[in-house]
């Protein structure tokens, strides 16, 4: 079977399996967050796997950046893995981002969008629904780069970070990633990231991010880089998840 047709099989089940979500109502929309500081708007779509309404137990939390786009890729991941034990069952929360806003809110006002994501999107998930502590992240290309933000500000936040084809893996986020690392501070438990290898804009920006992790040892955490041969910008996230 050559790759194109596995890839051609793969959304049509893909697009079933959403079907059958939303028929089961086991998605549900969110108003709209407003943060007063940025004046932008970002909407959230939370998946509840289908145990939760069969009990009291608690369940992790994988927040999707860019919910619109792949959202649907972290539920159908478990519902695949889910039934044969290979994988947890977890609540996924798309954050949608205006995409008139989106460099802005994950490039120059990361800062300000880092309080808005633990004070009123993960504050509000934990609130409402059965979590447990542990936090998952999944960001495609900007959401990349500023995952290393959120990383060095609130190295406590998140549990296990999923990357793919990040882009913006600037000097100065590095150089913070390593500060941490260097520290006394809990960090991460996970942090794994991809990128295809025609990506070679952001090719050395990754291995001095690698570098890093290599050279400091630090107990507690695990990391890899995988660099695809075979995918692209916009296939990594097949293979991230």
């Amino acid at each position: 079977m050559n790759k194109l047709l596995s890839v051609l099989i793969f959304f049509l089940s893909f697009n079933l399996s959403a079907t059958e979500l939303v028929n089961k109502s086991n998605v549900i929309n969110v108003g709209t967050v407003h943060s007063l500081a940025l004046n932008s708007h970002q909407s959230l779509t939370i998946y509840l796997p289908e145990s939760y309404g069969n009990g009291d137990d608690n369940f992790p939390v994988m927040y999707v950046i860019d919910g619109d786009r792949y959202f649907l890729n972290a539920i159908t991941y478990q519902k695949t893995l889910t039934w044969q034990s290979k994988a947890p069952e977890f609540i996924v929360v798309g954050i949608n981002i205006d995409k008139n806003k989106r460099r802005e809110l994950l490039g120059n006002k990361s800062l300000e969008f880092i309080d808005i994501f633990q004070t009123q999107i993960i504050n509000y998930i934990d609130k409402t629904y059965r979590t447990t502590e542990k936090r998952m992240y999944f960001g495609w290309e900007m959401a990349g780069g500023f995952a290393l933000d959120l990383f060095a500000k609130r190295p406590n936040l998140i549990d296990a970070y999923f990357l793919a084809s990040s882009t913006h893996f600037t000097q100065e986020r590095i150089d913070r990633v390593e500060t941490v690392l260097k520290s006394k501070k809990t960090i991460p438990e996970l942090f794994y990231y991809t990128l295809g290898s025609v990506e070679g804009w952001s090719l050395e920006s990754h291995e001095r991010l690698s570098e890093v992790f290599t050279d400091i040892n630090k107990v507690g955490y695990q990391w890899e880089f995988y660099l695809s041969p075979n995918d692209d910008h916009y296939s990594t996230p097949l293979d991230t998840f």
